[in-house]
């Protein structure tokens, strides 16, 4: 079985399993509806049939709100556990997908991603497995109820209670749920290179405007579903001000490069380091380059592989070394 077949039939099945773990919150909610519903009906019925007393009638219901506290309780862990799974299923998928997405960016292919279907519109992002968080809230509501009619505690007291019984539950929840997410800095951000060469075969190198010292080549993030080819002449554009006209047909490096930053340079916009497709392309223009002055870069400067190699700083240097290399097999740069 072919490499990309593997990746298409595992994003098949964790989606598959991902639809089947959400179906059970809708699933206990329907159950726990159902439930409260048949209770509901016979306590009502009950007390229009005037045969009980009434304190005989508020331990009932005090009763069954302990009752529905228990199973309440018992779908509040339930979802906690399928949020855990859900977000796990999740993870996977995002790493089949990005798979995916680079080997098809790398042939030439246009692919998107690809969502679970969502029930809810995007407006309503607060109702979107929310299922634990309603099982703490309701937890809280019979809490109360059960406390006031069972107990014999007052309305404001049993209020307290429930109330801080809710909220201690939501804390619960959102702290496990925060514990099992990646950390905003662990990943490594997606992004493009360009690899720009006059005709004499020299690299256009940039001092980095907030390092002085530091000299790189134009690069830059892709933006969600954006395509590294449109990508590449946006941050050129941004950084450098050379329009798509003045630049030849880009020629893409056969295999993505990666470089990881040193943990003081680590951010949640940059996580661990950096994924570059990266271009090498002729600069055909005719003109001095003139970056933004307030831009990332500055000092434009025409210089050859080597000395490119020679100042750039340590983590880029294999991610340079394959573009050199590669442009010089193309007949691009000079050695």
């Amino acid at each position: 079985m072919e490499s990309n077949d593997i990746l298409f039939a595992d994003l098949e099945t964790f989606t598959a399993s991902l639809a089947r773990n959400e179906e059970i919150g809708e699933k206990w909610s329907q159950f726990f509806v159902g439930l409260m519903t048949v209770i509901a009906g016979g306590l009502g019925a009950l007390a229009t049939s005037a045969t009980l007393p009434a304190a005989l009638m508020a331990e009932l219901v005090g009763f069954a709100s302990f009752f529905l506290l228990l199973i309440a309780l018992l779908g509040y862990i339930r979802m906690l556990q399928r949020n855990l799974v859900t977000d796990q299923y999740k993870r996977t998928l995002d790493g089949v997908r990005a798979h995916i997405i680079a080997r098809a960016s790398l042939s030439g292919d246009l692919i998107r991603r690809h969502e679970v279907p969502s029930r809810f519109p995007p407006t309503m992002k607060i109702l979107r497995g929310g299922y634990a968080e309603v099982m703490a809230v309701l937890s809280g509501v019979l809490t109360s109820t059960t406390l006031f009619f069972f107990s014999g505690i007052g309305g404001g007291t049993s209020s307290g209670v429930g109330t801080a019984a809710a909220v201690a539950l939501l804390v619960l929840s959102n702290r496990l749920r925060a514990k099992t997410a990646v950390p905003r800095d662990q990943f490594f951000r997606a992004g493009v290179g360009a690899a720009i060469v006059d005709a004499g075969g020299k690299f256009l190198v940039f001092e980095r405007s907030d390092r002085p010292g530091a000299w790189q080549l134009p690069q830059g993030g892709l933006r969600e579903d954006e395509e590294p080819t449109e990508a590449l002449y946006r941050e050129v554009w941004e950084e450098t001000r050379i329009c798509r006209t003045e630049l030849g047909e880009p020629v893409l490096l056969p295999e993505p490069s990666v470089y990881e930053l040193e943990p003081r340079w680590r951010s949640t916009k940059t996580g661990r380091g950096q994924v570059h497709y990266w271009f090498v392309m002729r600069f055909i223009g005719q003109r001095e380059i003139e970056p933004p002055p307030n831009g990332e870069l500055r000092t434009p400067t025409w210089m050859s592989g080597a000395d490119l190699l020679r100042l750039a700083a340590a983590f880029r240097l294999p991610a340079y070394r394959s573009v050199v290399r590669f442009a010089a097999r193309l007949g691009t740069a000079a050695d």
